[in-house]
């Protein structure tokens, strides 16, 4: 999988905790206790990127095709909330196909805003699996002196994981 320093030199190799309870942003079933995952990331030393044990700067999932559409469906939710109950922000899943290097069966982003950050997630699927890729840096990092391009580190990765 793709290490910290191939997203970039400050980049080091992290550890992520697969949550297997919380319910999902409208409080349903956590799909991790029927879809399992397998989960890497990465995250940056010295960038203000999120440090916590539930989101880090980059996490990258393989999951079943399935979990496409249940991501999808978490955007209509009339009032999605993150852990703790806090209000989070989802935008409508863009079809970003065209824009990756990589030909895939079917690519979406999906903007997300909650009250310490705002971020995207990246959901790629092909035949045999989907792949994920969230971003979250603090408001105040997310400037391109200070953090990658998602859509770069997303090329870079489905680069790798079809090499």
């Amino acid at each position: 999988m793709l290490t910290g320093k191939e997203v970039r030199s400050d980049f080091v190799d992290g550890t992520f905790t697969v949550d297997n309870t919380t319910p999902t942003f409208c409080g349903k079933q956590n799909p991790n206790q029927t879809i399992p995952r397998r989960v890497m990331s990465a995250r940056p030393r010295r960038m203000g990127w999120r440090r916590s044990k539930k989101s880090r700067g980059l996490r990258l999932g393989l999951r079943r095709p399935e979990v496409a559409d249940l991501i999808k469906d978490e955007t209509t939710c009339p009032s999605p909330t993150v852990p703790g109950g806090q209000p989070i922000v989802l935008g409508a899943p863009k079809d970003i196909s065209a824009s990756l290097t990589t030909p895939v069966e079917q690519a979406f982003e999906i903007d997300f805003e909650t009250t310490e950050a705002t971020g995207q997630f990246f959901v790629i699927k092909d035949t045999v699996a989907v792949v994920t890729f969230t971003f979250s840096p603090l408001r105040r990092a997310r400037t391109r002196a200070s953090c990658p391009w998602p859509s770069d580190v997303v090329n870079k990765g489905l680069k790798k994981i079809v090499s």
